[in-house]
C-alpha cells in the first residue's frame, strides 16, 4: 500500500506541474495505463489541488456588510 501511495504522489507531483491540459492528459494516459482506479485517484488529487487556489486570495467584502 505504501508503494502505491508513493506512486500516486509522484504521478500527482509531475502532473500538477503540467499546465497544458493535453500534455497532462497524455502523461496520465502513459503512466496510469489501464489502471483506471489510479487515474481517478490522481485526477481527484489534481482537482482538489486546483480548487485550493481560491483560498489564497483575500475574501471579498459583500456590499452593505458591516
Amino acid at each position: 500500500m505504501a508503494g502505491q501511495q508513493l506512486a500516486e504522489d509522484r504521478i500527482f507531483n509531475v502532473a500538477r506541474r503540467l499546465t497544458d491540459a493535453e500534455a497532462r492528459h497524455e502523461y496520465l494516459e502513459q503512466v496510469c495505463g489501464d489502471d483506471l482506479a489510479l487515474r481517478r485517484r490522481v485526477q481527484t488529487l489534481l482537482e482538489a489541488h486546483s480548487e485550493e487556489g481560491f483560498m489564497e486570495s483575500p475574501p471579498v467584502e459583500a456590499e452593505g456588510a458591516t
